[in-house]
């Protein structure tokens, strides 16, 4: 991480880390605020900062009076919320009814944006700092199920813009072109009322139940690309298939 990363990214990346290699276990509590700031060398604000990201990811949730609570990674979570034993699971989207008609892809719009806040953050970069937008949608039989934004950094694909118009495939395209290795994500899929742009991009009334996808993709242990995808809650569902560890794997219900 560069010299000039604000200390609430650098300190969010540390404490994350620990938590995906499981130094801080499921349903154990994050060290407090001020445990925080002394180990981190950091301001109280700094610390909030840090950790509403991580609580944006999933991985803890706070709770006054009681402290923050550790969730885990997402393989941690899935077999704590959907089974009794140990299990790795398998999560894809799925149409809630038989599509028997022909799934399309926009070809993406491509412009350069400031990070946000959440944008830097999962791509290690400083609040403000440029990176290329690719926005796309998908159609069932041309009716619009899910609306895609992807935030790349500018060294990761220079020239990016120059194919404003004709990538479907982002990581394929990555691959040919840059070289570009798919080596694994983290996903935090959550359910989000449709506000007024979203309500016009999907064809939805305002306030609509939208599934919200956000996932962080890395190559070579480095994030490459942050996307929000939006899915039409009424046309998709989430299916997570199962598989237990060892039949003895059991973990509190």
């Amino acid at each position: 991480m560069g010299k000039d990363t604000p200390k609430y990214v650098s300190l969010y990346w540390e404490e994350k880390e620990l938590i995906l290699n499981g130094k801080y276990p499921a349903g154990s509590l994050l060290p407090t605020e001020a445990m925080l700031m002394e180990k981190h060398s950091a301001s109280r604000t700094t610390v909030r900062k840090a950790v509403k990201l991580l609580a944006d990811d999933g991985l803890v949730e706070s709770q006054q009076g009681r402290g923050t609570t550790v969730l885990g990674n997402n393989s941690t979570l899935s077999s704590y919320n959907y089974l009794s034993i140990g299990s790795k699971a398998d999560v894809r989207s799925h149409f809630k009814r038989n599509a028997t008609g022909e799934t399309t892809s926009q070809k993406a719009v491509i412009d350069r944006v400031p990070a946000s806040p959440e944008v830097a953050a999962a791509l290690k970069l400083n609040a403000g700092d440029e990176v290329y937008r690719l926005q796309r949608v998908k159609m069932l039989d041309n009716v619009v199920f899910s609306y895609i934004i992807s935030y790349v950094p500018l060294d990761v694909a220079p020239g990016l813009e120059r194919h404003d118009g004709e990538i479907v495939f982002l990581y394929k395209f990555l691959n040919e072109n840059y070289g570009i290795e798919f080596e694994g994500s983290q996903d935090v899929v959550s359910a989000e009322p449709a506000d007024f742009v979203i309500s016009r991009i999907l064809n939805v009334p305002t306030g609509s139940p939208i599934l919200l996808s956000k996932r962080t993709a890395f190559t070579k242990g480095q994030p490459f690309e942050y996307s929000e995808s939006l899915l039409v809650g009424s046309m998709m569902e989430i299916v997570i298939s199962s598989v237990a560890i060892s039949p003895t794997a059991y973990v509190d219900d």
